[in-house]
């Protein structure tokens, strides 16, 4: 497909990067590498481009959209506030495999929150997308780049053809090591929940969270 580019560092690195970025201004999709899956992402602060995607993932208005962060700065922009467990949590676990759900600023699209008031954020663990958020300014969708239901995808191989054909561009960055989804975790009243088991073990997020209780 012609809106599939390779994103091998060397020549043609920067052009295919500086147009990843201009699709993003422009409210398009991009398709982009995270540390284990590769995801749909969209310009988090434009509600049309939220719209879009969970148009081509035929996802439900009901469901959450999570957002991925190229910077701490970024997390700001997404969140009204957060709690100094959070935030110790964030410095142990970031960047990586933790999204954590905290609650959403008034400017955040409401399509990204499920009828909630509450946003998932990560900052992200891949270099190419870290680069390519810093250059954005802007924190993206974080959602999987599959159709919803459908299993998400490690290789660009095997995204779903509908999809691949419906965003405006696609970068591959080659096969990404399979570590599944991240692990949603909410903090409530001083003490952390796990939302949704994944890829670091909710053992390893509680003993965190209760040994930074009894720091005080």
């Amino acid at each position: 497909m012609s809106n599939i580019f390779k994103v091998d560092p060397g020549p043609g690195f920067e052009n295919i990067l500086e147009k990843a970025v201009a699709v993003l201004r422009s409210g398009g999709t991009v398709v982009v590498p995270t540390s284990g899956l590769y995801g749909l992402a969209a310009d988090a602060c434009n509600p049309e481009a939220v719209q879009r995607v969970i148009t081509i993932k035929r996802r439900s208005a009901l469901k959450p959209v999570s957002v991925l962060a190229g910077s701490r700065q970024q997390v700001e922009q997404v969140c009204a506030g957060l709690d100094s467990l959070t935030m110790a949590l964030m410095d142990t676990f970031w960047p990586g495999a933790v999204t954590f759900v905290v609650p959403a600023a008034q400017t955040v699209p409401r399509a990204l929150l499920g009828g909630g008031s509450t946003i998932g954020v990560r900052l992200v663990a891949h270099g190419l997308t870290e680069t390519l958020l810093k250059r954005l300014g802007r924190p993206v969708t974080g959602t999987s780049a599959n159709i919803s239901g459908c299993p998400a995808v490690d290789r660009i191989e095997a995204i779903d053809r509908e999809l691949a054909r419906a965003v405006d561009m696609i970068l591959d960055a080659g096969p990404l090591p399979a570590k599944g989804p991240s692990t949603v975790v909410a903090v409530q009243d001083g003490v952390a929940r796990i939302i949704r088991p994944g890829r670091v073990s909710a053992e390893q997020i509680l003993a965190r969270a209760e040994s930074l209780r009894k720091l005080g």
